[in-house]
């Protein structure tokens, strides 16, 4: 009888666990990366609005297996965007009223769990600085993880949801380590 409860309650956990909407952690910066550009003259500058804002876009939808994943900012470009805000406001370079100004539009953001062992996120950005309107930088950037998961969606689904912050932190490192982005943003 204990077994046949202790049965019902794994399937019930399982069934439920892979429904409904989960939300995304909050993002936390990676502040060694962060600490080694507080120590380079850079320009202020501000943040346009993280396209596509449409919440029906393909890229603001994530899907964890039978669960969504969803973020309090509505989508997950305003979630970028207020994750880029954050870094730079913690280096002491961000001013909404600046002319230089930084835009950008998601083009990849996915965390696959479909694997048995494994899960995986890519996150890909055009990136696009504008200096007094004149565009003068375009780079696309790339941020992959990888991280262990399983079979088990009850296992699989609350790795993913956790994961997230971690592939915006590690898109967002590659931004901030490459020299080219720097010496734009360099006075």
């Amino acid at each position: 009888m204990i077994q046949l409860r202790y049965c019902l309650i794994v399937l019930l956990t399982l069934v439920t666990a892979g429904c409904g909407a989960l939300k995304s952690p909050a993002y936390s910066p990676d502040y060694q990366v962060l600490d080694n550009l507080k120590n380079k003259q850079l320009l202020n500058v501000s943040v346009a609005p993280v396209e596509p804002t449409d919440p029906e876009a393909k890229v603001n939808k994530i899907s964890l297996r039978a669960a969504s994943l969803t973020t309090d900012q509505g989508t997950f470009s305003a979630y970028f965007e207020q994750s880029m805000i954050q870094d730079l406001t913690e280096m002491g370079i961000y001013q909404p009223s600046s002319n230089v100004q930084i835009k950008a539009t998601l083009v990849e953001n996915n965390i696959d769990i479909s694997s048995f062992s494994k899960g995986h996120g890519k996150m890909i950005v055009d990136l696009e600085i504008h200096k007094s309107s004149v565009l003068t930088f375009s780079k696309q950037y790339i941020g992959e993880t990888e991280f262990e998961s399983s079979f088990a969606g009850a296992v699989a689904i609350p790795k993913a949801q956790s994961e997230y912050p971690y592939l915006v932190r590690e898109l967002l490192k590659q931004i901030y380590s490459d020299p080219e982005f720097i010496k734009e943003l360099s006075k």
